[in-house]
């Protein structure tokens, strides 16, 4: 019996010999294709790390394009930008770009109706507004408004209006204070 099923031992059970498996040379058309698929990997994840592409933003386009079952190109994209773009009342100076403060608060008040319905019956409404360091590049100073009415989710970053974008060397008040245009301190005012 012993040299049949190999020894056997009362307390682990039957024990058998080793035998080599012998190991199958890889096919050479597919060692060729996984290595074109790794490589095409790599250059993609160097395409979305160089281009600063976030993985919410690459799984909305993944998603996009699995519902639409097609991209545009940059040129439809660009042009769709600028016809957007033109709608908004961005004003460009030497170091900044801001948005006319009316143009901001009305927005702000119309992400906070989203949340609270009852804006319409207050007499008064407070707004809060933002200025926060941020590295987009050199350093920036970002600026942005919301009203405090419109609850705890109108206070999140996602629904901050933004107002402007400053760009300064170092973050103190009195860099600050040289740095914003006077026409947008005055539209503040």
């Amino acid at each position: 019996m012993d040299a049949i099923i190999g020894r056997s031992y009362p307390t682990r059970g039957t024990k058998r010999s080793y035998i080599e498996d012998s190991v199958e040379e890889p096919d050479k058309r597919n060692e060729k294709w996984h290595s074109y698929i790794a490589e095409t990997k790599r250059e993609f994840l160097y395409l979305k790390d160089s281009h600063h592409i976030t993985d919410a933003g690459l799984k909305a386009i993944f998603k996009f394009y699995t519902t639409h079952k097609r991209l545009y190109s940059l040129g439809e994209v660009e042009k769709l930008q600028n016809k957007t773009n033109a709608k908004f009342p961005v004003i460009f100076s030497k170091s900044s770009a801001y948005i006319k403060f009316d143009y901001a608060l009305r927005t702000a008040l119309f992400v906070a109706q989203k949340y609270a319905d009852s804006l319409e019956k207050l007499n008064e409404l407070t707004f809060r507004f933002n200025m926060d360091g941020t590295l987009i590049g050199n350093k920036h100073i970002a600026i942005s408004i919301n009203c405090i009415e419109g609850g705890r989710d109108c206070q999140k970053a996602k629904n901050l209006v933004s107002v402007g974008l400053l760009e300064v060397q170092k973050e103190n008040s009195e860099l600050l204070r040289k740095s914003l245009p006077q026409e947008f301190i005055d539209d503040i005012r």
